[in-house]
């Protein structure tokens, strides 16, 4: 995959706000990552992606910079403590209910890595396992529709806001391999600096040609960003893609209209 040209078009096609962020998981026995060092005190994961993002930060993420032991458990680095009692009370009404949110969310298992490279896609050097975009709504719309531009497979999205960052959009990701939307925690925003109005998209890097494919498509064909609006009823002949019958009129305006967008009903797998 060529990278930068990935970039270049994505960033062009969505008007991004801030850098997508490459994670690149690092196993036991590989090297440390090239150029990639410790940020200047342990922080939070969610901190690391947005030092990367916002001010180009290249880093690596161990259980010795890692500060939120969360995190370290969803990814693998280490084992997660016992975190319930601190949040009963507070977050949830009882332990068991924090414990039933942590039960419920996806890990990496124990071991499988040491640590993550943490840079801006355009900066890095190795091959990401994962793609982070945090964005506003609209943008993920736009993803969301280049993700199932060609298989239709809708994205699941399972949230209680708890460990947004670490464990709901990216552990999430590299256990699925699918494409993943994490709604993020109290810590994200106020640590992580995730504004009011953002989420968290996670792209695995395998689906990074068929996602920009599907960008580029939706973007030329139908539904380009930022978002045509209307306060009105559709306009003609657009409305056509909306109504319950269509008039031979409009069966052949929307025929005309697709045309000269470029559809192409490609073949079935």
């Amino acid at each position: 995959m060529d990278w930068k040209r990935f970039n270049e078009r994505v960033e062009a096609l969505l008007r991004l706000n801030s850098s997508a962020v490459a994670v690149t998981m690092i196993e036991p026995g590989d090297p440390d990552p090239k150029g990639c060092g410790d940020p200047p005190q342990p922080l939070t994961l969610c901190q690391f992606i947005t030092m990367a993002r916002v001010h180009s930060a290249k880093l690596f993420a161990t259980p010795d910079n890692v500060l939120c032991s969360i995190a370290q458990g969803m990814l693998g680095f280490d084992r997660l403590p016992d975190v319930a009692p601190r949040f009963a009370g507070g977050r949830t009404a009882t332990v068991k209910a924090y414990n039933n949110i942590l039960e419920d969310m996806p890990k990496v298992a124990l071991g499988t890595y040491r640590g993550a490279a943490i840079v801006q896609l355009s900066q890095a050097e190795f091959e990401p396992d994962v793609i982070l975009f945090v964005s506003d709504p609209a943008r993920m719309t736009r993803l969301l529709h280049a993700t199932t531009f060609h298989t239709g497979e809708r994205i699941q999205m399972h949230t209680a806001a708890e460990a947004g960052t670490c464990g709901e959009a990216l552990a999430g990701c590299l256990v699925s391999r699918k494409p993943t939307i994490g709604f993020p925690c109290y810590g994200s925003r106020s640590y992580g600096l995730i504004a009011d109005d953002e989420l968290i998209f996670a792209l695995p890097a395998h689906l990074a040609e068929s996602c920009l494919d599907g960008l580029e498509k939706t973007h030329a064909r139908l539904n380009p960003y930022p978002i045509r609006k209307f306060l009105s009823p559709p306009p003609w002949p657009r409305v056509n893609f909306l109504l319950k019958e269509l008039t031979p009129e409009g069966e052949a305006e929307l025929k005309k209209m697709k045309k000269a967008a470029g559809h192409v009903i490609e073949d079935e797998d």
